[in-house]
């Protein structure tokens, strides 16, 4: 058992790019965080690489701080992940929780607390899933548009709604504000609307993947929930999303939330991997 750290993104994609994008709505945390000057030397604590076993990678790791560290494998080596959790704590790395699948990610904070004092948190328990050739619903309602600047208060309720209810975050005015202007800017909100010009349900394009695109931001107030309102807006934001060239779609759904997850399973989405999402509170 050995570990290879990269030392600029470039290497790192130039190592394991066949890898993430073998597994690209599993590996997409991976491929969002590479971001700024490819050639840049990373810092410590920005660090990145895999570990091997007899030649072969058995796990990809990428710090990212602020942000969590991230592990992805297609095996469950016990060996590996205890490695990686041995490597951040003797060196010292700063991370500031882990994320990955149930077994890496609970594997990881057994190792990391046997070697230094921490609590971890679950912050998120989550599924990814995949669509590769959507479902019509018997019935389909309202009008898809794209957001504009006059939609801007109904976005911020939305997102503020959405951050509290599904990632369990309080989102403040300001951030809410600066982040429906980004989107709207980019194009990439669409809304649900009723003849009377009402804000159903709204969805936001986000990240792309290799081959594909990931959707977030799926939200529908309570008074027009159980009415076909989402699987109308996803459907259709969806179709829009193949017919521009993309293989499949992706997205993050709440574990904890499987009445409004059947909306996703109905339309043809699958589930391909689990989710957690752990911050940590150091204590040594």
């Amino acid at each position: 058992m050995n570990i290879k750290l990269a030392k600029t993104n470039r290497e790192f994609l130039e190592l394991y790019e066949n890898m993430i994008d073998k597994y690209p709505e599993r590996t997409q945390l991976f491929r969002a965080n590479l971001t700024g000057d490819l050639d840049e030397p990373l810092s410590k604590d920005k660090f990145r690489g895999a570990i091997y076993q007899n030649e072969s990678v058995v796990l990809l790791f990428l710090n990212a701080n602020p942000y969590n560290l991230q592990l992805f494998s297609t095996t469950a080596n016990v060996d590996a992940v205890d490695y990686i959790a041995k490597v951040v704590v003797e060196e010292n790395i700063d991370i500031v929780g882990v994320q990955g699948n149930k077994f890496h990610t609970s594997r990881f904070i057994e190792a990391y607390k046997k070697l230094c004092e921490a609590k971890f948190v679950c912050r998120l328990q989550m599924d990814i899933m995949r669509l590769d050739c959507i479902i019509k619903p018997a019935k389909l309602f309202g009008e898809v548009t794209k957001a504009t600047m006059q939609d801007l208060p109904k976005i911020m309720e939305y997102m503020t709604a959405f951050s509290k209810e599904a990632l369990h975050e309080n989102l403040t005015v300001a951030s809410a504000l600066e982040k429906a202007k980004s989107q709207i800017d980019k194009g990439g909100i669409y809304l649900l609307r009723n003849e009377q010009n009402e804000v159903l349900s709204i969805t936001m394009i986000s990240r792309a993947i290799k081959n594909g695109r990931a959707i977030s931001l799926v939200y529908t107030p309570d008074c027009y929930r159980n009415k076909g309102y989402s699987s109308s807006l996803l459907y259709q934001v969806c179709m829009n999303l193949f017919a521009e060239g993309n293989q499949f779609v992706t997205l993050f759904v709440d574990k904890t939330n499987p009445v409004s997850n059947r909306v996703y399973e109905k339309l043809g989405f699958v589930i391909t991997e689990d989710s957690y999402d752990y911050v940590m509170k150091k204590g040594c």
